[in-house]
Order: structure tokens, then C-alpha cells, then sequence
């Protein structure tokens, strides 16, 4: 993030072999300048930069380079450098004022995983009117807000500057940016409140809604959610212990992946009440393989011990369950899974693994839920409601689970 500009205009860029597409849609723009002399090393620091904002990222780019620096007509200049290396930036990345939120998410996230990183920045913002620089015309006070408040994620910069802004707009900023992040207690303690948030959701029916509460969950504790692209970030902000709250003494990397855990199994869940076999298979297989990459001894003893039969078990009886009514539909999905011997019987057998034969009533009401029959040849044709099986589970958890 050192040495780099950012601009934002509000006018197309200059025609020509590098002009901005038209596809690009209108300004405003922002743009992001990079130092580079044009070295080895440093064009390839140029090029990860460049696909770390727009593929990690997912930060639509307009244009960058020297076609970046043809454009002219822009409302703010960034200007981001670490002033210990006395260099001066050049490298240009266009990007829509519309996405400069994302950027800055990038930048955000990028803080919580190297703390010291804006230790050392300097950022300089300056205004200007795109289109009578010599007589400017003033800039309104929304579109001052719109160019400033998004860099409210960035904490902690070594000197901030800012030209031509009014006064009552910089110090908006400048509270904005005052504000500590929240902690790892309050981001793990909300993702569990909009978790049980969605599990009455999803217990009233509203299946939809249960799923918007997840993925809310998830990004709480930096995991955003894009279609089928999950992006897990700033995992060492979580090395911290939690020292008060219902978590108190306990690891944030722990409790997030207990977290992580629960909200795959319940986002499974809820694919399945709305009939999307393929989403619910999808999600449930890809936590999977991520647990049986990492199926160590030492590991699978933390998921028996500390996450349990009411997870890990859950989240393979319904990816199981998915799976089976892929198989009975012929799904056009089938052959990904088969190609690598994933099938429903495979799973169910995971599934009496991990919940060794405790949870027979909960295997009987999710399979009955979709209209499936119980496996019998796996799990036994004796799958009656033991209620003091079922004691050790939550009761308010358990209705938002079963239901």
C-alpha cells in the first residue's frame, strides 16, 4: 500500500489506444498510482499489486498505467507514501468512485493482517473541480463526503493531509478515522447474534432471510461472502485471546472456527428448505474438503471435542442429504463430485462417524424434512426419538437447527 495516488474524476478519460472502455460506465473515478522505476522486481511487485485490488480484492479496475495517467479531469487526488522511503508515487490504477469502498475493504483487511502497515503511511488528499480548474466551481458537500468517507475504514496512518476540503467534512473524516475497529470479543460475539438471528429465521420459514443473517455472520468475522466465493481474511487479527463476554478465555482463531463451522452447517441447511440441492451440496463440500486437507490427528480430536457431533455431524448429514437428492434429480453437478468419489452413501457414513449413533432423531427428522428415506443400511432401521440423547444440546439452538 506505500508510495501509491488515488484520483477520483468525474470525466472520461482522454480518447485513444488506452482510453478508459466504454463499457466502463461513467465517473466518477478514482485512480491508484504506484511507485515504480521500472525495474524487474519492481514491475512485478507492480503486477501482484494490481491483482491483489481487482482479483483478492474484487475491485473493478477501469484502467492503470500510462493509460492511467492520461486521465486528467478527476475531483480528488490520494496521494498514499511511506515517507521513510522518500519516494514519490507514479504508478496510475483507475477504479469507479462508486467502487472506492471495495478499495478501501482491500485496505482494511490488509491492516488487520500486517498491524504495523499504516504505521508508516502518509495520505494526502486533495480536491479539485474536474472541469474548470482555472475558475473551479465549489464541489457540493454530499460529493465531498462520497470522496472522503470510505478511507473511515483506514486506522491508525502515520499523517493525514487534506486540500481543499471543507472543514466541517475533514473533521467528519478525521472522528471517522479515530474510531477503533472492533474488537475480536465484539466481532465474534455479534456474528453469534446474527447466527441465532438467522436460525429463528430459518425456523419461521424464511429460509432467504436466514441466509442474508449468515453471510452477515460470516462477514462479521471477515469472511465475505460473493455467489460461490468465500474470502477468508485478516486471520492473524484473531490470534488475540478474548478476555471477557461468553467467549472469555478462549482464543479468537478458536472460536472463529467453531463459528465458521456453524454457520456452513446452517447456510447448508438453509439451501436445502429452499430445494437448492446443488448450492447446499456445494457449500457443505467445500468446508469438507477444507476439514479433510487438514484431517490431522490433533485436528479431528478439536472438531470431536471442541465443535462436536452438533456440527461437524450436521454439516455432513446435510451435505449428504443434498448430495442423495442430486443423485435421485441427475444433476448436471453430479460428475465434479463423482470424479472425486464423493457420493451420498460416502457421507451418510461420515455423518454416523461423527455423530455416533447419539443423534438418530435428528438423522430421522432432516432426512423425513426433504422426503427422503433414513438410510437404514447405515445408520440401523432403530432411529426412534431418544430425548436424553438430545439432552446435551441447546434447547434454543436445537429448534433453530431442526426445525
Amino acid at each position: 500500500m506505500a508510495d501509491c495516488r488515488y484520483v477520483a474524476i468525474d470525466a472520461a478519460p482522454p480518447a485513444g489506444p488506452h482510453a478508459v472502455p466504454e463499457t466502463a460506465g461513467g465517473g466518477p473515478y478514482v485512480v491508484f498510482v504506484a511507485r515504480c522505476n521500472d525495474t524487474q522486481q519492481q514491475m512485478k511487485a507492480k503486477t501482484q499489486t494490481v491483482n491483489h485490488i481487482s482479483q483478492d480484492g474484487l475491485v473493478p479496475i477501469v484502467t492503470h498505467g500510462e493509460a492511467g495517467k492520461k486521465c486528467r479531469r478527476y475531483h480528488e487526488l490520494v496521494e498514499i507514501s511511506a515517507p521513510i522511503h522518500k519516494a514519490l508515487p507514479e504508478y496510475v490504477i483507475v477504479v469507479l468512485l462508486d467502487d472506492l469502498h471495495l478499495f478501501c475493504q482491500v485496505w482494511f483487511y490488509s491492516a488487520l493482517s500486517y498491524p504495523a502497515l499504516n504505521d508508516h503511511l502518509r495520505t494526502t488528499f486533495v480536491l479539485q473541480d474536474p472541469y474548470y480548474p482555472a475558475d473551479p466551481k465549489p464541489i457540493p458537500l454530499a460529493l465531498q463526503r462520497r470522496l472522503l468517507f470510505p478511507f473511515e475504514k483506514v486506522k491508525g496512518l502515520y499523517e493525514v493531509e487534506m486540500d481543499g476540503f471543507d472543514e466541517r467534512v475533514k473533521q467528519e473524516l478525521k472522528t471517522l478515522m479515530a474510531k477503533p475497529n472492533d474488537t475480536v470479543q465484539k466481532c465474534c460475539e455479534d456474528a453469534t447474534e446474527l447466527m441465532e438471528k438467522g436460525d429463528g429465521e430459518l425456523a419461521a420459514g424464511k429460509a432467504k432471510k436466514a441466509l442474508e443473517s449468515y453471510s452477515q455472520s460470516f462477514k462479521t468475522i471477515h469472511i465475505l461472502i460473493d455467489g460461490r466465493t468465500r474470502r477468508v481474511l485478516g486471520d492473524p487479527f484473531f490470534h488475540d485471546g478474548i478476555q471477557g463476554g461468553r467467549y472469555t478465555g478462549q482464543s479468537g482463531t478458536t472460536v472463529r472456527i467453531i463459528l465458521r463451522i456453524k454457520l456452513v452447517s446452517r447456510t447448508v441447511h438453509a439451501y436445502i428448505k429452499m430445494q437448492q440441492w446443488e448450492e447446499a451440496a456445494f457449500w457443505g463440500m467445500r468446508s469438507i474438503r477444507i476439514m479433510r486437507e487438514a484431517m490431522e490427528t490433533e485436528f479431528e480430536g478439536f472438531l470431536t471435542e471442541f465443535v462436536g457431533a452438533d456440527d461437524t455431524g450436521l454439516l455432513y448429514l446435510r451435505a449428504a442429504i443434498a448430495m442423495r437428492k442430486m443423485e435421485e434429480n441427475g444433476s448436471d453437478e453430479l460428475a465434479h463430485y463423482l470424479c472425486n468419489g464423493e457420493n451420498s452413501e460416502r457421507l451418510f457414513l461420515l455423518t454416523k462417524k461423527y455423530m455416533k449413533g447419539k443423534w438418530k432423531a435428528v438423522v430421522k427428522k432432516e432426512c423425513e424434512a426433504v422426503g427422503m428415506e433414513v438410510p437404514t443400511d447405515i445408520f440401523g432401521k432403530d432411529l426412534e426419538s431418544d430425548m436424553d440423547s438430545l439432552r446435551h444440546m441447546n434447547e434454543q439452538e436445537s429448534d433453530g437447527e431442526t426445525e
